[in-house]
């Protein structure tokens, strides 16, 4: 990797991650976890804090065996244990797991921003810039975002696109926290790539930025079959196509994907406004549902 280092891509993974706990304890919303799920994961930071890695992935192991499908739990485990794993490739699944089967939940805008720097760390720079895009279009004010623009600003530089890797590089400057000093620290080395359009960017404001986002998602979405709804996922394909068939009754296109968890999907559609469009009916019907990529055929 050129000018990125992996350690100090490292050190600001495990700042992130830290801050991720907290989140998790501290957010105020209707997906938060219980008062007893939250003790679990404080007990969690607990033995992290102490060294015992082994010994808080088998706590949080324990806690995704326990939990019932359609729990916020759920994604909050597969998120530490992705987080405090050993195995670089089981955490990319259980990032993506989460990205696809629980694209609503507050732990999917940091496992987009996770799935971003295990591509940097790795030199796959058009990929973590596809994460990095996605995130900031579904959530522009997500508590990553600061964080997603310093490393995509990172990226455009290093593809020698410079005035808008300044501009990213400069509206992370202007969200940091003071507190964040780490942060601020390395977005200041970064721009000194900027010369002397770091000025010019400041009052650019990423519009270039948002705007080729913007046009990467209409041409994602204008392939054929690029979006679908998700209704659930399984891992019993019984309990799969039980769903399936009573979807089938009601006249929609179902169908189950072939490899666990067995996703049971609605349709395959060009724009994303056409899977909101289903969604939205189903909502009507109290059917909950979450648009997602499609699998390839």
């Amino acid at each position: 990797m050129s000018s990125m280092s992996v350690r100090s891509l490292r050190h600001l993974g495990a700042a992130m991650a830290l801050t991720g706990l907290a989140s998790v304890l501290n957010a105020q919303s209707a997906s938060r976890p219980t008062a007893s799920d939250s003790a679990v994961f404080r007990r969690v930071a607990q033995i992290v804090n102490a060294g015992q890695a082994l010994a808080a992935r088998a706590v949080i192991d324990s806690v995704i065996t326990a939990a019932k499908d359609g729990s916020p739990i759920l994604p909050d485990g597969l998120y530490w244990r992705a987080v405090f794993s050993d195995s670089p490739e089981q955490a990319r699944r259980d990032y993506l797991r989460i990205t696809v089967e629980f694209a609503q939940s507050p732990r999917a805008e940091w496992a987009l921003l996770r799935l971003a720097q295990t591509e940097i760390a790795r030199g796959g720079r058009a990929a973590a810039k596809r994460y990095l895009e996605r995130l900031l279009l579904d959530h522009p004010e997500g508590a990553t975002r600061t964080h997603a623009q310093f490393l995509i600003g990172r990226v455009l530089l290093e593809e020698g696109a410079v005035a808008r890797g300044c501009a990213s590089l400069a509206e992370s400057k202007q969200r940091a926290a003071p507190t964040e000093i780490e942060l601020l620290n390395q977005i200041a080395y970064a721009q000194r790539g900027c010369g002397g359009s770091a000025i010019a960017a400041d009052s650019v404001r990423l519009d270039s930025l948002r705007a080729d986002s913007a046009r990467a998602e209409v041409q994602r979405s204008a392939v054929a079959g690029h979006w679908t709804v998700q209704l659930a996922a399984y891992q019993v394909l019984g309990d799969a196509e039980r769903l399936s068939a009573k979807m089938t009754a009601r006249g929609y296109d179902v169908r189950v994907t072939a490899d666990r968890p067995y996703r049971v999907r609605i349709g395959r559609f060009a724009t994303r406004a056409e899977a909101v469009a289903i969604v939205e009916k189903l909502q009507a019907l109290q059917i909950t549902a979450i648009v997602t990529e499609a699998e390839k055929p």
